[in-house]
């Protein structure tokens, strides 16, 4: 709710971490990052942890923050979210979601920053649709906002310490629009459809 002008967006971040149920241990994190404000959502609910996040994409021009790379700043954003929940765990189930800007080589899609993404594997978190028979793209060519020739799987529910299954894409059809330009326009509600799991675990 901060706002800069020395930050794209004015410094928002534009992250949002919502709940039926009572939320605790409510905790804010800033990342490391450049020209966007980046940070994460940290909540404890009924036992489960859960971090929800936007990480660093490209923003079309050359990478000008603290580290070698806009990859290598990326990489210390999922090093920081993947830390927090070691220190915090509960031994409960564990849940890092929102647009991690990184996905696997799998099914149909192509990957985007698949190292990066990896790190999550390695240290015992799954994600449904990445892991199902036939994966869906969240990042897709037919996106009518995106205009982007790629389906990539980039918008996550990384899931530890429980089962996540039955994954499914919301959102992902179009609605029509005014605009004062163009007349009547059928566009989808976002340049990202957005994903759906289940998360189940023993008490």
């Amino acid at each position: 709710t901060t706002s800069s002008t020395e930050w794209l967006y004015d410094g928002h971040n534009g992250v949002m971490l919502v709940s039926k149920k009572p939320m605790e241990n409510k905790k804010y994190m800033g990342l490391n990052t450049w020209l966007i404000v980046r940070a994460a959502l940290y909540a404890e609910i009924d036992g489960v942890q859960i971090l929800c996040t936007h990480l660093a994409s490209d923003v079309g021009i050359e990478y000008g923050g603290d580290f070698e790379s806009l990859d290598a700043e990326h990489k210390d954003q999922v090093d920081t979210l993947i830390a927090e929940m070691n220190t915090n765990n509960l031994q409960g189930p564990q849940i890092i979601s929102g647009d991690l800007n990184a996905g696997p080589l799998v099914g149909n899609l192509e990957s985007e920053r698949p190292d990066n993404y990896s790190a999550f594997a390695d240290n015992g978190y799954d994600d449904a649709n990445c892991s199902s028979d036939e994966p869906f793209c969240t990042w897709c060519a037919d996106n009518l906002i995106s205009n982007d020739p790629v389906n990539t799987a980039i918008d996550h529910v990384m899931v530890r310490q429980a089962t996540t299954t039955n994954p499914v894409r919301l959102f992902d059809e179009t609605i029509t629009i005014e605009s004062e330009e163009d007349g009547t326009l059928d566009v989808h509600m976002s340049d990202h459809f957005g994903i759906q799991v289940d998360v189940t675990w023993e008490e």
